[in-house]
């Protein structure tokens, strides 16, 4: 069973598309620069690494990627994830925003909560609860006072006017945890304290095919 496994994991890596980890742009903020890593459902500056889980019984026949970080496919548009079909690893490319690049059956999706949270479906579920949005993101130029720029990925609420939507990241205090700012999309009634808007995301390229098993 486990050189099953590995030849299926051989041939999906084949198949890989580009992946990329996740930056802040926001020139004079405290969290310019700084890498996003999921947990708990949602993305955060302040972590060293993701929140991660593979299965023990997965673990036993070598099926558990190594750990490289929080990943994403495309560039926020598209979710790209493999998943275990008909005894065979496949590339799924469902509507609406990229989750991470994992390895768990059903992939797991990204949308924005009705909070505004960024937030991503638990393992081996769609449910994304009442009111989620799963598309809005899109490419754009952003300057620097220096005359230099960068393609970021921003968001807009499908809909909204002109000058609405936007990207925030806002102070939060998790007891036992490192994380200092968590990212939030400006939705229609978003009502979070003392958050500062950003530029948008950077997409990072990275050399590996998948992130992780699932992020927890």
């Amino acid at each position: 069973m486990r050189s099953v496994v590995a030849l299926l994991l051989t041939l999906a890596a084949s198949a890989s598309a580009r992946t990329y980890s996740l930056k802040v742009i926001a020139p004079g903020r405290q969290t310019d620069g700084k890498t996003l890593h999921a947990s708990g459902g949602g993305f955060f500056t302040g972590l060293k690494q993701p929140s991660t889980y593979c299965p023990s019984n997965i673990k036993e026949m070598g099926g558990c990627p190594p750990e490289k970080g929080t990943l994403v496919v495309g560039e926020m548009q598209a979710m790209a994830v493999r998943s275990w079909a008909s005894a065979t690893l496949t590339w799924l490319y469902p509507s609406g925003l990229t989750p991470a690049q994992v390895q768990v059956p059903g992939g797991q999706r990204i949308y924005i909560a009705q909070d505004g949270a960024v937030s991503y479906t638990s393992a081996h579920s769609g449910s994304m609860g009442g009111d989620a949005i799963a598309n809005g993101w899109y490419n754009k130029r952003t300057y620097f006072t220096s005359g230099t720029h960068v393609t970021v990925v921003g968001w807009k609420e499908p809909g909204s006017k002109k000058g609405e939507g936007g990207l925030l990241m806002c102070p939060v205090k998790i007891p036992g945890s490192p994380a200092k700012y968590k990212l939030y999309a400006n939705r229609r009634g978003f009502n979070q304290k003392d958050c500062k808007a950003i530029r948008g995301i950077k997409l990072v390229e990275n050399a590996a095919s998948t992130g992780t098993w699932q992020y927890s």
